[in-house]
């Protein structure tokens, strides 16, 4: 999928809540939509509906839908990069590699695109980075954002498990639905 692609189903997301993107939000989800363009479709499916349900989850807790969304576009742009590249932007995000991570690399794409986000959107919110970085390890004192982002990460349509579809289709208020969602990463 090309940039300018991206950056229109991007901008669609955001319309459907009748938020006016501001200019700030517009060169953020351009620059976002550069890096992801070159991941594969599969993945670029993934990350625009993980945006959506992003966005819906960040309109049901009264939080920018921007910065939802920009959250949701960034939040795997390196889940299938190469070890060296991971842990090079991981470390530009103050992110401590420990032995977890030195033997399964992939674990930390989120925080490499946080250290992408701060090196090339630096002005971005500090709890866009904070949600990109932590979404694969959140906990119960995680900012709304980080709980947005790994909520919509987890339950995401495409990937049709059926314990995670009752927890998205399911009638509950946001902070239950995370706290199943904890469950399941955690593996209860």
């Amino acid at each position: 999928m090309t940039p300018d692609n991206l950056q229109k189903k991007s901008l669609e997301i955001l319309a459907k809540y009748d938020v006016k993107a501001e200019p700030l939000y517009i060169d953020a989800i351009q620059k976002i939509s550069e890096e992801i363009s070159r991941l594969d479709e599969g993945l670029i499916t993934h990350i625009l509906n993980v945006a959506k349900l992003a966005a819906h989850y960040a309109a049901e807790n009264g939080t920018s839908i921007q910065k939802a969304i920009m959250a949701g576009l960034s939040h795997d742009m390196f889940r299938t990069s190469s070890k060296d590249k991971i842990f090079q932007y991981a470390k530009t995000a103050d992110f401590q590699l420990t032995e977890l991570f030195l033997r399964n690399p992939m674990l930390a794409h989120g925080p490499a695109a946080a250290g992408w986000l701060r090196l090339n959107i630096p002005h971005l919110d500090t709890h866009v980075f904070e949600a990109v970085r932590d979404h694969t390890f959140p906990d119960e004192s995680s900012n709304i954002m980080t709980k947005i982002l790994a909520s919509a990460d987890a339950l995401e349509p495409s990937r049709a498990i059926d314990s995670r579809d009752k927890i998205r289709q399911a009638a509950m208020p946001f902070e239950e639905r995370y706290i199943a969602v904890l469950k399941i990463k955690r593996g209860h």
